[in-house]
């Protein structure tokens, strides 16, 4: 149990963790600090990052939202709604046919050595949807040289939302997470805002953000994490992010439709980091899912 002293220490360590808080945020986060969140965060010896916002914006939960997390690959979500933005604007045609060559391939990429290895031809598309769901960062690469590389995606980032998101390098340096480095860093609240911008505002324009709605559904790399802790009845679309040890991150960013298998209730946005955690991957898995049975019990809602 957490005592009633770990509340007040961890509510003034809410309020003066971050300088890229403004008050307002930062008193919303404080109200929104939730135990729950404070004593799995302890269980993990890590530091536990997590906004949980509604369809309007607003914030429901959070712990250290307001403090930088390095994203691992949790941008390539942004990445494919970024190459999709300027397919729309001209810049690229996503579904021109390319070739892949043995200089694309980085470590973990399926998809682009299956492509490779078969000789066949692949779309940005293709490749930008494998990012999404497989996590492929050779895929991801090839995707952001097209798009104008990592300060383009930052510039998309902060133009829908996610003002105090950058992305510095490429895959795989970008996981680095260096103590400190704000490089490749988010906050769960901007990546939060962000991702209601162009998931439920759908500022990407409505039939890229179904798609991209539709390709996070898909995803094969978080059965153990966010979904694990979701009623059955619940549909979620997400995209995950990891780093290796000494500096271990595990992440998962979600848009949630409570109990409605045909989207029709209003959706909900929770992104959950973990830094540096003293357990291994499976029970960090569990912490992240144990977060989102937390945000289900916040939502509401029936199951």
């Amino acid at each position: 149990m957490i005592s009633r002293r770990q509340l007040i220490i961890a509510s003034i360590s809410a309020l003066c963790l971050s300088a890229f808080r403004s008050p307002d945020s930062a008193m919303a986060e404080s109200l929104a600090t939730n135990p729950d969140l404070l004593s799995i965060e302890q269980g993990t010896g890590g530091r536990l990052g997590v906004a949980l916002i509604d369809a309007k914006g607003t914030l429901i939960a959070a712990n250290r939202a307001h403090e930088r997390f390095a994203m691992c690959s949790t941008f390539k979500a942004t990445l494919a709604a970024a190459m999709m933005v300027a397919h729309d604007a001209g810049g690229l045609d996503r579904f021109a046919p390319i070739a892949v060559s043995e200089d694309d391939l980085v470590s973990y990429a399926p998809f682009t050595k299956k492509v490779l290895e078969s000789g066949a031809w692949t779309t940005l598309d293709a490749l930008a949807k494998n990012a999404v769901q497989l996590s492929d960062n050779s895929a991801a690469n090839i995707v952001m040289r097209a798009v104008g590389g990592p300060q383009a995606v930052t510039e998309f980032f902060k133009a829908h939302g996610g003002s105090n998101t950058r992305l510095d390098r490429w895959e795989t340096s970008l996981n680095e997470n260096a103590l400190g480095d704000p490089r490749d860093t988010t906050t769960p609240q901007s990546m939060a805002e962000h991702l209601r911008q162009i998931l439920i505002a759908k500022n990407i324009g409505k039939d890229n953000a179904s798609t991209l709605q539709a390709w996070m559904i898909g995803t094969k790399t978080g059965d153990n994490r966010i979904r694990a802790g979701l009623p059955k009845s619940w549909t979620v679309g997400d995209k995950t992010g990891t780093s290796s040890p000494p500096a271990a991150t595990y992440n998962d960013v979600a848009i949630l439709w409570p109990g409605h298998g045909d989207y029709k209730g209003s959706p909900f946005i929770l992104t959950v980091y973990l830094d540096r955690p003293h357990v291994d991957g499976k029970a960090a898995d569990t912490a992240i899912a144990d977060v989102a049975r937390v945000a289900v019990k916040l939502v509401g809602l029936p199951d």
